[in-house]
């Protein structure tokens, strides 16, 4: 509660500040910024209240196609970045279902689609789901061994140019954890990166659509 307070009074006064806006066009930009940055801030404090949970029945698991929930992802990641939106191809090598909490997997998809988008030299990250897993590719500068053994440490960044709080990863490596999945990367540098999500209960209910 202590930390949610001061979230929900900086939106309700963005959304004050927003509607006293109107039409003003400079002040849209910095606004839609700030909206955005509230907006992670709110994903974060919830993403780390999941992980506090010790009991993780309280998070409801529900039956999830996995294609269904990454095509949900990349369209609101994309209507997120606006104008800085990335090419992101999503491949189907299969219909794939699993039974796990969604906003979960959510957050898991959405740290690697981000990071992935963030590196990545040319806006395009491919996405493939593939039986008993997910992989998400990029072709930015990739990482050599040193920076790869920190990879998944909190607050570890590998561009401190780049915004971000140096969670993604370490984040996705506790859930999956947590939740007994693994992730794994292949890097290299001036090759890109390439991160999977092996989820060995994810069941193969169909082909590819």
């Amino acid at each position: 509660h202590e930390l949610r307070t001061p979230l929900a009074v900086m939106r309700a006064n963005l959304d004050s500040l927003e509607r006293r806006a109107g039409e003003d066009s400079e002040l849209a930009v910095p606004l839609e910024r700030i909206r955005r940055t509230v907006g992670d801030m709110e994903k974060l404090l919830e993403t780390l209240l999941i992980l506090a949970r010790e009991d993780e029945s309280r998070l409801p698991r529900e039956g999830v196609i996995i294609n269904d929930l990454l095509s949900e992802r990349i369209s609101q990641l994309g209507r997120a970045m606006g104008d800085d939106g990335a090419r992101i191809n999503l491949h189907a090598e299969c219909l794939l279902q699993i039974h796990a909490p969604t906003r979960v997997l959510a957050i898991i998809f959405d740290n690697i689609i981000r990071n992935a988008v963030r590196y990545s030299d040319d806006d395009t990250v491919s996405v493939r789901v593939a039986p008993g897993l997910v992989e998400v590719r990029d072709r930015g500068p990739g990482m050599d061994e040193q920076l790869l053994k920190h990879v998944f440490e909190p607050f570890h960044r590998g561009d401190s140019s780049e915004p971000g709080f140096g969670l993604g990863l370490a984040i996705v490596k506790r859930l999956c954890d947590r939740f007994g999945w693994s992730v794994e990367i292949d890097t290299a540098v001036g090759r890109g990166t390439t991160v999977k999500i092996l989820l060995p209960d994810a069941e193969v209910i169909g082909q590819k659509r």
